[in-house]
């Protein structure tokens, strides 16, 4: 007995007619009829009056109750199985790095495995460096090398390069040229303020300018696209 035999029969009894159970199933008549022959040989009783209108003997009505909860229960087990299949994925990455870089690789993710849950964790360098550690998260998007000593195990797969901006006067911007050479700026610019964006966020690093009696805008992520 399988399902395709059990899916026939119903169909039959619901439409009394082994030819519409055919059209509607996409297969032959003749296939139907061999269905149904092997479903009543193996049950040992017959399932239908065969006539002008076909109808179920006593047997095929005692019999649909069974068949029907039959299908019902492969359903069941189909979209069991099918729910058992989604996978979750959970990624940590710099909040200046989510917009940019991660949306959309996401959404391209989704499209190819829908049946993927992906997490999203925004947090500084060392909470995903934390994180992965802990195996709170499979992938980390962080600044790497790591410099935390005491997450010492992580392997990178894959090692991105981001360029550094120097920021300076309009005035020291002309006097330095379109590719000064770092000892031309500590000549002109005799302090720095090197900012590691990996671990800190902008108003904490417009502080530092306010500090400085200076203005200044930052962007919400890097540059790249």
């Amino acid at each position: 007995m399988d399902l395709d035999q059990i899916r026939t029969f119903d169909r039959i009894a619901q439409d009394k007619s082994f030819t519409k159970a055919a059209a509607k199933l996409n297969v032959t008549q003749a296939t139907v009829s061999m269905r149904m022959r092997a479903l009543e040989e193996l049950l040992g009783v017959p399932l239908f009056h065969r006539g002008r209108t076909i109808t179920l003997t006593d047997q095929g009505m005692t019999f649909l109750p069974y068949a029907r909860r039959m299908l019902a229960a492969a359903q069941e087990a189909k979209e069991a199985l099918r729910r058992s299949e989604r996978g979750r994925v959970s990624i940590g990455s710099l909040r200046s790095l989510v917009t940019p870089l991660v949306t959309e690789s996401l959404l391209r993710f989704q499209q190819k495995y829908p049946s993927v849950d992906v997490v999203i964790h925004e947090g500084r360098q060392n909470q995903i460096a934390t994180m992965l550690h802990e195996r709170e998260i499979e992938l980390g998007i962080l600044c790497w090398p790591n410099l935390d000593p005491l997450v010492t195990d992580l392997e990178p797969l894959l090692v991105m390069r981001e360029r550094v901006p120097l920021v300076v006067t309009p005035a020291i911007a002309a006097e330095l040229g379109p590719s000064p050479r770092i000892d031309e700026v500590l000549k002109r610019v005799p302090r720095l303020i090197s900012i590691p964006w990996w671990q800190v966020y902008p108003d904490q690093a417009v502080a530092l300018f306010r500090r400085a009696a200076v203005s200044v805008e930052l962007p919400t992520g890097p540059a790249r696209r």
